[in-house]
């Protein structure tokens, strides 16, 4: 994926943040083309979901110097976003305002990224693993009512 020993400094500097982003204004420009009744619907939700892949990457990527789950939570909704973004292009492709090609090349591109991303969140997970595994430790069974009591019996109740 990245370069051993490479630092990174800024989420933009990530393989996989250049593939999303190029890909992205893409899409964009693609969408100004749909008709004008699309442009606050599927354009606009296409738009969005695309967007939000790089969106989510710089916001985690901000967040990992004081909390490496953040990050990870952030890199799973891009994913989440990228799964999004394929089914709007299905729906593009279907009502005729992209071409196969399109759709091809951007199922194929998000197809990559998507595989991208999910490599990084299993390195992280992997990375960070004893973290994961102090906390489910230290989660106690919840009680009852989850308020930490148990409930108090209900003698007005005829059964």
């Amino acid at each position: 994926m990245e370069k051993a020993g490479v630092y990174i400094e800024h989420a933009r500097d990530l393989e996989v943040y250049k593939r999303a982003y190029a890909v992205s204004l893409g899409v964009h420009r693609a969408t100004l083309a749909f008709p004008k009744m699309e442009q606050y619907a599927l354009a606009d939700q296409l738009r969005r979901s695309s967007k939000a892949i790089c969106a989510n990457l710089a916001e985690g990527f901000a967040k990992q110097t004081h909390s490496k789950p953040e990050f990870a939570r952030f890199i799973s909704m891009a994913i989440g976003s990228c799964s999004e973004v394929e089914t709007w292009i299905s729906y593009a492709f279907d009502l005729e305002y992209i071409t196969q090609a399109q759709r091809d090349d951007w199922l194929q591109s998000y197809a990559r990224i998507y595989g991208m991303l999910l490599q990084f969140l299993n390195s992280l997970f992997f990375m960070f693993w004893p973290y994961f595994r102090l906390r489910s430790a230290l989660i106690v069974a919840p009680r009852q009512n989850g308020c930490g009591r148990q409930p108090k019996p209900n003698f007005n109740r005829v059964s």
